[in-house]
Order: structure tokens, then sequence, then C-alpha cells
């Protein structure tokens, strides 16, 4: 089973006014204003897993600074959830500076079905990772892509720390899930540690 661990969705809304968007929030806007930067909504991730051969996606959105579109867009993942069941796992996006309402919106992410919480965003949201009151309440989460790092990282930490503690993400849609997948397998990694890493692991963590 192959399971990306790493990716994003926006509601059809979003992709179709993606400038009004950016007007309302600047890291959205630093980051998606050029219109060659891919927005995805679920039908697009399906298809796009369909293509790369990924059985299942885990995915939440992007962390806005309106609290309202954490909301909207929180709700949007949990609907492509129900929508494709056993292929979409879906993870909350919060605002952690509006204190306890993020834990009131995480709560009620999970109690949707939402599996944990997806990328935090200090740099789009005004805190600071090391301000651990602010986020005891909410904790934790992990990324990486392709721009980050060469091929040689994955048998590097998978020496350190084992390849039982690797999983594929490919940030689809920024990037495309079958670039991702390519990445890792070139990377060096022998074949039993690369079945962990593009799948076994995530398989043991959503109890698959």
């Amino acid at each position: 089973m192959l399971i990306d661990f790493h990716t994003h969705l926006f509601p059809p809304e979003i992709l179709k006014y993606r400038e009004h968007y950016c007007e309302r929030d600047p890291w959205f806007n630093a980051l998606y204003a050029n219109p060659q930067v891919g927005l995805a909504n679920a039908e697009d991730l399906i298809a796009e897993m369909e293509t790369s051969g990924v059985d299942v996606s885990v995915t939440f959105s992007f962390g806005w600074t309106d609290t309202g579109l954490i909301e909207e867009t929180n709700s949007y993942v949990i609907d492509a959830m129900r929508r494709y069941p056993g292929r979409i796992y879906g993870m909350a996006v919060l605002q952690p500076t509006i204190g306890v309402k993020a834990v009131h919106e995480l709560e009620r992410c999970a109690e949707a079905g939402m599996i944990g919480l997806g990328e935090l965003m200090p740099h789009g949201q005004g805190y600071r990772l090391s301000d651990i009151p602010l986020l005891t309440p909410i904790m934790e989460v992990t990324a990486a892509t392709v721009y980050l790092y060469r091929q040689n990282i994955f048998p590097i930490v998978a020496n350190l720390v084992g390849a039982d503690r690797i999983l594929f993400a490919s940030d689809y849609g920024l990037l495309r899930q079958r670039r991702i997948i390519d990445h890792i397998a070139q990377s060096g990694l022998n074949e039993d540690a690369l079945k962990k890493v593009l799948g076994e692991n995530a398989q043991s963590l959503l109890g698959l």
C-alpha cells in the first residue's frame, strides 16, 4: 500500500477566486499568488492518486490567519473524507493565537473523524514555535519536500533513527505525487526500507 502523508486540499471556491483569497491572507498570497502554483480540490487529489498509484492520502488545507477560513477549509476536508472513505484521511489546521477557540476547533475536527493536526504555519499566523505555552494544547507535526533535502537524506536518516520513522509526504498540490515517489525510490534506500517509507509506516500509524 502506497500512502502519501502530506497533501493539501482547497474548496473549489478558493481555486476559482484565488486572487480574492490572496487579498484576504498575506501568507496565502506569498505562496499562491502565481497562478502556475498548484491548488487542488478533492477530485484533483483523487485523480492524482490514480495517476501516481497512491492508495491513501493524508490531507489538510492551509494555515490561514482568518479563523473563518480555517473552519471553512477544515469542513471541506471533512467532507472530502466522507466522500472518499478509505482514500482520504484529514488533519485539522488551526490558528493557535486564538487560544481556547483553537482547541475547540481541534475537538470539532476530531469528532468529525480527522486523525490529527496538520502543519503549523508560525511565519504566516504570527507566533513562534518556541512559544510552548501557546502550542502545548495542540501539538505536533512534521513536513519535508525535494526543495529542502538532497536524495541521500533518506538513507542518512534511516541509518540514524531507522526507516520505520520516515513517512512519504509529497506536499501535493504544490508538488506531484509521482515526482516525490520517484525521488524517494532513487535515494539509495534498500527495498525493505523503501516499503516502510512509502506505505508500511503510515499503515501502522493509521491502523490500516
